[in-house]
């Protein structure tokens, strides 16, 4: 068991998939809808300042919205967001495949899915 955080497994990648040999994020396999991502372990930050958040492109770290299901909308709650999202994951990349490249396949996380 961590000091710090918490685990968490059940996790699933939706347009991409994990690939165990590079530990990062790739394109999937054919006739492959989603992937089970491998446990995660989460560790308590600060929230991102802006700054932060324009230089994804060159950390190559994607950060994966994850949602409850796959549908991804929800009804707005009071602060602006979507009931169904949680957070975004940050996920390596391989070289020459950053953050826009996802962002463009529209990659996301999932809780649940609907098979």
């Amino acid at each position: 068991m961590p000091d710090d955080g918490v685990l968490c497994n059940g996790l699933y990648l939706d347009g991409a998939r994990w690939d165990r040999e590079l530990q990062c994020i790739n394109d999937s396999l054919p006739g492959k809808l989603y992937d089970q991502m491998p446990v995660i372990h989460f560790l308590p930050n600060q929230d991102l300042t802006k700054a932060q958040i324009w230089e994804y492109e060159d950390s190559g770290a994607y950060p994966c919205p994850t949602y409850k299901t796959s549908t991804r909308s929800g009804a707005l709650s009071t602060t602006g967001m979507s009931t169904n999202y949680i957070l975004p994951v940050d996920i390596p990349t391989p070289e020459g495949r950053g953050p826009s490249y996802r962002i463009l396949q529209g990659v996301a996380m999932l809780c649940a899915l609907n098979d």
